[in-house]
């Protein structure tokens, strides 16, 4: 079996010998066996840790990948036909540099989401499926649980922004009958670099403008640095919505620290200033993650998080929030059994318990 060199980003390194932990564990679950070159299984805690290390040449890859397309509508009815001519490009720099472009992307095979029943006031977050948007983003991906995403990418050719109140009557009544549900994309880019402490990312997309809206623009930076037990990241945004005359800018600082193998703490800060001139909003607001987990002993965990999200809080130009004003305290705990040599070896045993509280602030 041969492994592309070039199946997965890599951090760069230095030297002509790369150091590469590996392992290959298969479950054949008809004959309830298993095949694995380490002694240990997914379900451990620190299961990374038992792979073993293999030396091998440190190549240089490139690598690129170009998709064309060429897409014909007709609509017979309305006796419209749209002609669309695009492309995607994805292109692999080195092992450590990839550089992503969509020109005017056609995203008409993406698969649908699936239905969800939402009677609460938070809006439902949907994962995004589009290829581009959903490969090689790990490094824009600051989040807290399912509480918050800082980018969202599914505003990404989304619903157009309409004012039709500033029409008269018979353009008025065009307008509100001509909105879309969504929004096509004239170009996305994407560029990403690993190092070996330092990391680096870019993302910027320009939506089409419509016969009664013009498309908004997207704007993402983000830098991280990389030590053996923290990583400190940056994360910016900035969204223009020119129908709405609104600037977005959000700014997020986010820090893991492991002072032991046991423990680790995850924060992030979050600041957001919003300027939107068609009904001169103007405000600021502030979010907080705290999270702790400790494994104090072998099958014992622990973890604890704070959410605070401030009244003036929003960041759901570019990302998403399931609210503002709101406040999160909560706390698990459990016991888990899942010893190699164990006879539940397939069947690990979980006692777990938890303590939540949220509130709206106001």
């Amino acid at each position: 079996m041969f492994i592309p060199w070039s199946i997965a980003p890599m951090k760069t390194q230095k030297g002509e010998v790369r150091t590469v932990k590996l392992s290959f564990w298969r479950m054949v679950a008809a004959e309830w066996r298993v095949n694995t070159s380490i002694k240990g299984n997914p379900r451990q805690e620190k299961f990374m840790s038992l792979f073993h290390e293999y030396d091998f040449k440190n190549y240089s890859v490139s690598k690129l990948d170009f998709f064309p397309y060429i897409n014909v509508t007709e609509d017979r009815i309305k006796e419209d036909q749209e002609n669309k001519v695009g492309a995607e490009i994805f292109w692999k720099i080195d092992s450590g540099k990839q550089l992503n472009v969509a020109l005017n992307p056609d995203f008409g095979q993406v698969e649908s989401d699936e239905l969800v029943v939402n009677f609460s006031q938070s809006e439902t977050f949907y994962s995004d499926k589009r290829p581009f948007f959903s490969e090689n983003h790990s490094l824009f991906d600051v989040k807290g649980y399912r509480f918050f995403y800082i980018i969202n990418t599914r505003r990404i050719g989304s619903a157009p922004d309409y004012n039709c109140s500033k029409y008269t009557d018979s353009l008025k009544n065009m307008c509100e009958a001509s909105q879309e549900g969504i929004t096509d994309i004239d170009y996305a880019i994407r560029y990403t670099q690993q190092g070996e402490s330092i990391d680096f990312g870019f993302l910027s997309a320009s939506e089409a403008d419509e016969q009664y809206s013009q498309g908004n623009d997207f704007y993402a930076i983000r830098a991280r640095k990389n030590s053996d037990n923290y990583s400190l990241g940056y994360l910016g945004t900035y969204t223009e919505r020119p129908v709405l005359d609104r600037e977005a800018k959000v700014h997020s600082i986010d820090l893991t620290y492991r002072p032991t193998d046991k423990v680790r703490v995850d924060t992030v800060f979050i600041s957001s200033n919003i300027e939107q001139g068609l009904d001169e909003t103007k405000k600021s607001g502030e979010a907080f993650r705290f999270r702790l987990t400790a494994s104090p002993r072998k099958g014992r965990w622990h973890d604890m998080g704070i959410f605070f999200f401030g009244e003036e809080l929003d960041i759901t130009d570019m990302g998403y929030q399931i609210s503002n004003d709101w406040l999160f305290l909560g706390s698990q705990n459990g016991l888990k059994f899942s010893d190699y040599e164990s006879h539940l070896f397939f069947f690990p045993m979980n006692l777990k318990w938890a303590i939540r509280l949220r509130a709206m602030l106001t």
